[in-house]
């Protein structure tokens, strides 16, 4: 028997070992703050409000003295079990799960692009994790603040933080344009070391890309101070939160190539989203604001467009990774879905 064991062990994987460091710093989070609850309202530590088996048997007969004994060894192992858990997330706790996770993101997409090694929030994925945490928790506890008080203006914040974006979408829009004109990009399949110094400029652009992601949780943060819960869509939190996400990734394995187009349409399309946006602001100016109707239709043309680029390089291959390919189309199809549905809805 023992030996039918041994020939069916087989080492944790990569994943079950992350479910595993994963699970611990989960578990974690929830008893260091359920400890500090019982505390804050019966005082002292839950497990000092266990009984022990003696208390809890010593009513009973004499003769179940077996039973008891039974009945405080489970117990007892029971509380060591408790105790056994983590109830403080330690920085190596945290450098264990990040090593884990990006040793499986490094099995399932092979050894990363040494030319973005070491740049800010790239050789880590724990902060993009957290952050997104971070902006869905935001969403959930800024609707139940926001539920009994009033919404807040902020045109002021509104019309610098709109003018912000466009000028930074102006910016990535040109600087992608003359670096993939620089390194003689073409628009059927681009590989990713063929430019030269090009590349590195193009991968230097799709970082401010990615970053501005992280900016445009701020869209979302928006929405909830001024109680424009109806524009909270999952069409809008899923777009926001899974582009910081997948943009991480792209940065990390093909941050230049065949990656350059998507953004470079999505810089143009965001110039028109936050003038608009910036303009309406200010309700003198809503009679000017007749294109509103056509920002959804061009976002549907981004996406398609997309996607007939990055088939385009399935069709006739160049050395691009081809699941990346795939899953870009497979996503890009996602937004048509969801935005499509959108346009039915408010046409």
């Amino acid at each position: 028997m023992l030996l039918i064991n041994c020939l069916h062990y087989s080492p944790p994987s990569t994943y079950t070992r992350t479910q595993t460091v994963f699970s611990e710093v989960l578990i974690g989070l929830f008893m260091n703050s359920s400890s500090q609850l019982f505390h804050d309202v019966y005082g002292g530590s839950p497990l000092a409000q266990i009984p022990s088996a003696g208390m809890a048997l010593s009513r009973g007969d004499s003769d179940s003295d077996c039973k008891t004994a039974f009945a405080e060894e489970d117990l007892s192992h029971q509380v060591v079990q408790v105790e056994a858990v983590p109830t403080v997330i330690t920085e190596e706790h945290l450098k264990a799960f990040d090593d884990e996770i990006n040793a499986f993101l490094d099995t399932m997409f092979g050894p990363r692009d040494s030319r973005v090694r070491g740049w800010f929030m790239l050789d880590s994925y724990l902060p993009t994790f957290f952050l997104t945490v971070i902006y869905l928790l935001s969403i959930w506890l800024g609707n139940k603040c926001m539920r009994n008080r009033p919404a807040l203006s902020l045109r002021g914040t509104l019309t610098l933080y709109n003018l912000g974006i466009t000028l930074l979408s102006l910016y990535m829009l040109v600087e992608l344009i003359l670096s993939s004109w620089e390194g003689g990009y073409n628009l059927q399949c681009q590989d990713l070391a063929s430019a030269g110094e090009a590349d590195i400029r193009v991968a230097k652009v799709l970082w401010w890309y990615y970053f501005s992601k992280l900016i445009e949780f701020l869209d979302t943060i928006f929405f909830v101070l001024r109680k424009k819960t109806g524009q909270i869509t999952f069409l809008h939190v899923y777009h926001h939160a899974s582009m910081f996400n997948i943009w991480w990734c792209v940065l990390n394995w093909i941050p230049c190539g065949q990656s350059f187009f998507g953004p470079t349409l999505n810089s143009f399309i965001h110039i028109l989203m936050y003038s608009y946006y910036g303009l309406s602001v200010f309700p003198s100016m809503h009679k000017y604001l007749w294109w509103k109707k056509y920002l959804t239709q061009a976002q549907l043309v981004q996406f398609v467009l997309t996607i007939t680029h990055t088939m385009s390089a399935v069709v006739k291959p160049c050395g691009f990774p081809f699941g990346c390919l795939i899953f870009q189309s497979s996503y890009m199809l996602t937004l048509v879905i969801l935005f499509l549905n959108f346009y039915v809805q408010v046409s």
